[in-house]
C-alpha cells in the first residue's frame, strides 16, 4: 500500500505531530522550545521523552538507551504498529 506523500508530509507537521504526542503520553510539560513527558512504553520516573516544539521530533534517553525521530517512529515505538497502521491511525486524527 502506498501513501500520497502530502498526507505523510501533513502528518508530520510539528502542530499535528503535538497532538499525537499529547495524546499518548503522560506529565506533558513545556521545557523552553520543548516539551517532556513520560514514555508511554516503560515505567518513566522521571520524564526522559523530549519534543521538539518547532520540528516535532522525539528524543527518549535514558542511562542504557537513546532513540529518536519523527510522530510516524513515536507511533509504531507506543503502539507496536508497521509504517502502513500508524500511517492510517494518524490519517484519522488530520
Amino acid at each position: 500500500m502506498t501513501f500520497d506523500p502530502d498526507i505523510v508530509r501533513r502528518i508530520r507537521t510539528a502542530s499535528a505531530a503535538l497532538e499525537v504526542y499529547r495524546e499518548l503520553t503522560e506529565n506533558w510539560k513545556p521545557d523552553g522550545k520543548e516539551f517532556r513527558a513520560s514514555v508511554p512504553w516503560r515505567s518513566d520516573g522521571t520524564p526522559s521523552l523530549t519534543v521538539n516544539q518547532k520540528d516535532g521530533a522525539w528524543l527518549w534517553a535514558d542511562i542504557t538507551q537513546h532513540q529518536f525521530g519523527d510522530v510516524l517512529s513515536f507511533v509504531r515505538q507506543c503502539k507496536g504498529w508497521n509504517f502502513q497502521q500508524a500511517v492510517i491511525w494518524l490519517t484519522e486524527r488530520l
